[in-house]
Protein backbone atom coordinates (compact mmCIF):
# COMPACT_ATOMS: atom_id res chain seq x y z
CA UNK A 1 0.00 0.00 0.00
CA UNK A 2 1.31 3.43 -0.93
CA UNK A 3 0.78 6.10 1.73
CA UNK A 4 0.80 9.85 1.03
CA UNK A 5 3.19 10.40 3.95
CA UNK A 6 5.77 8.15 5.63
CA UNK A 7 5.41 9.50 9.19
CA UNK A 8 2.45 10.44 11.39
CA UNK A 9 2.19 14.27 11.33
CA UNK A 10 1.44 14.40 15.08
CA UNK A 11 3.82 11.96 16.78
CA UNK A 12 6.20 11.39 13.83
CA UNK A 13 6.19 7.59 14.14
CA UNK A 14 7.07 5.64 10.98
CA UNK A 15 3.80 4.45 9.38
CA UNK A 16 3.34 0.86 8.22
CA UNK A 17 0.53 -1.65 7.62
CA UNK A 18 0.21 -2.46 11.35
CA UNK A 19 -0.04 1.00 12.91
CA UNK A 20 -1.91 3.04 10.29
CA UNK A 21 -5.44 4.12 11.27
CA UNK A 22 -8.17 2.54 9.14
CA UNK A 23 -11.87 3.12 8.61
CA UNK A 24 -13.09 -0.32 9.72
CA UNK A 25 -16.70 0.28 8.71
CA UNK A 26 -15.81 0.46 5.01
CA UNK A 27 -15.38 -2.75 3.07
CA UNK A 28 -12.00 -2.01 1.51
CA UNK A 29 -10.68 -0.36 4.71
CA UNK A 30 -8.99 2.78 3.36
CA UNK A 31 -6.69 4.70 5.68
CA UNK A 32 -7.92 7.60 7.80
CA UNK A 33 -6.70 11.07 6.90
CA UNK A 34 -6.48 14.32 8.85
CA UNK A 35 -7.97 17.53 7.46
CA UNK A 36 -4.79 18.20 5.49
CA UNK A 37 -4.98 14.80 3.74
CA UNK A 38 -2.19 13.13 5.72
CA UNK A 39 -2.36 9.57 7.06
CA UNK A 40 -2.52 9.21 10.86
CA UNK A 41 -1.30 6.42 13.12
CA UNK A 42 -3.93 4.56 15.15
CA UNK A 43 -2.87 6.14 18.47
CA UNK A 44 -3.18 9.72 17.20
CA UNK A 45 -6.45 8.99 15.37
CA UNK A 46 -7.96 7.73 18.66
CA UNK A 47 -6.62 10.81 20.45
CA UNK A 48 -8.32 13.12 17.91
CA UNK A 49 -11.59 11.16 18.15
CA UNK A 50 -11.62 11.35 21.97
CA UNK A 51 -10.64 15.02 22.30
CA UNK A 52 -13.37 17.60 22.85
CA UNK A 53 -12.68 20.58 20.62
CA UNK A 54 -14.12 24.02 21.39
Amino acid sequence: MTLPNEHCPICEVQLNEENVARKDWLQDKPVRLDYAGRVLCEKCARWIDNTEWD
